[in-house]
């Protein structure tokens, strides 16, 4: 069964129904999280992140990570192990 002409949008879709939300931008002098707040935020969240597994590295504000803990128990500082960095030995021909 074809849509009636006055049912629909344009070319012939249906019209969207719900509620049309319009997007203003933000003023000029709105003041947004800082980079140093974002990046905490960001990290909070990798920090409980549901889905770690044991042996996951994550990076955050402070540096990179390997998760060593349960993935049944709640988190807690001592289950992000630091992350050494590299020993870069001999001479490179670089």
């Amino acid at each position: 069964m074809p849509i009636s002409p006055e049912s629909n949008g344009r070319n012939g879709f249906a019209k969207p129904s719900g509620v049309l939300r319009i997007l203003q931008p933000l003023p000029a002098d709105a003041v947004g999280p800082t980079l140093e707040e974002e990046r905490r935020l960001a990290s909070e969240r990798v920090l409980n992140d549901v889905t770690l597994e044991r042996g996951d590295i994550v990076v955050t504000n402070k540096g990179s990570f390997v998760f060593s803990g349960s993935t049944t128990e709640p988190r807690k500082p001592t289950d992000f192990v630091p992350l050494a960095a590299p020993v870069v030995s001999g001479t490179s021909d670089y």
